[in-house]
């Protein structure tokens, strides 16, 4: 399969070993030790260790996952993949084809838009994701043939080999700086986007979401260990939405939970709430300190 046709960074989730199309096996993925995995039909594989497989749902479930769809394909989020975008082309290597790998790519539509965007301008990338959440890789994988995506835990070791991995893309997911240590090459870098303490201020007058936590960005650097920051950029921008799309928001966010149901009627019945939308995108760029394999 042309998706899984350039995944020399994979690894097997039991023993390590790289991962690679196994011939005359079909739509399956194997290492020399002998472990298989097959690909499904809609174009992902399921890299989870089978400790890892128990219980009934992982990640985000199905209507968390259509209502992110539903909202980032109308644009809101545009201004953000711009800046993204241009963050990421701009520490890309020249002489070769670079592996961008998207640590929580949810349902895969932020990872699309940059990679058109990347493209665009004229670079040459291999494109992975994954996410916890099998029906976000499942959507994430028929919205992208040409990007290798799979199934797997961002807070556990990760399937990818060492060293692999050019730029890895956390935006809006949890984080495994172990991880990110591991898996990026020296001179590598790490893209970090977080809200910044007046995202969505005007909503909050409105109904009662989450709050940001004050520390976030200091936590964030401090836990970072072996990266040292490139570049760091706020983006903000207005949106005018309807009060269900206000609400397809919130749907797509842990705020689902968090506000109260008849709060949400009466945000629905809005007919346009003007918010802005606020971030702070980091760069990070993999340094010579720490060992690749801490």
């Amino acid at each position: 399969m042309a998706r899984f046709g350039n995944t020399g960074w994979l690894c097997c989730p039991h023993c390590f070993d790289k991962l690679q199309m196994q011939p005359g096996l079909g739509r399956t993925l194997g290492c020399a030790a002998g472990h298989t995995f097959d690909v499904a039909r809609e174009g992902y594989v399921n890299l989870l260790p089978p400790s890892g497989r128990a219980g009934a749902v992982h990640g985000d479930a199905e209507e968390m996952v259509n209502a992110r769809r539903a909202f980032l394909q109308q644009g809101f989020y545009a201004p953000l993949v711009v800046a993204v975008g241009e963050m990421v082309a701009g520490v890309l290597p020249v002489d070769r084809t670079a592996v961008l790998l998207d640590a929580g790519c949810g349902e895969g539509h932020l990872l699309q838009s940059l990679c058109r965007s990347i493209r665009a301008g004229g670079h040459e990338i291999h494109a992975g994701g994954f996410d916890l959440s099998k029906p976000a890789v499942r959507r994430a994988a028929r919205l992208m043939p040409d990007t290798t995506m799979f199934v797997a835990n961002i807070r556990r070791p990760w399937p990818v080999l060492m060293a692999s991995v050019d730029v890895v893309l956390n935006i809006f997911a949890p984080r495994n700086p172990a991880e990110f240590r591991r898996v990026v090459r020296r001179g590598g870098h790490l893209v970090v986007i977080i809200p910044a303490m007046d995202h969505l201020n005007e909503l909050r007058t409105l109904v009662p979401l989450l709050p940001v936590s004050p520390d976030k960005e200091e936590t964030l650097h401090a836990s970072l260990d072996g990266f040292a920051l490139a570049a760091r950029r706020e983006v903000d921008f207005g949106m005018s939405l309807p009060g269900p799309v206000a609400d397809g928001l919130l749907a797509m966010t842990p705020n689902a939970w968090a506000v109260p149901s008849d709060a949400r009627q009466q945000l629905r019945n809005r007919p346009l709430i003007e918010t802005r939308a606020a971030f702070i995108a980091l760069l990070f760029q993999r340094g010579a300190s720490g060992l690749e394999n801490s």
